[in-house]
């Protein structure tokens, strides 16, 4: 999954909602969940990363 392919999901998402629970165990995300723009979303990681 590419980052584009993963913006677009979320953005759908965030209609709804507006808290977003992470879990990546494997860490294949770790670098991107960080650049995406998440204004006005709270994102809880649930691998322990702030």
């Amino acid at each position: 999954m590419n980052h584009n392919r993963i913006v677009e999901s979320l953005k759908g998402w965030f209609a709804t909602q507006n808290v977003i629970f992470w879990q990546d165990p494997e860490g294949e995300f770790t670098e991107v969940v960080g650049s995406l723009p998440l204004e006005g979303i709270t994102l809880i990681r649930l691998d322990g990363v702030p």
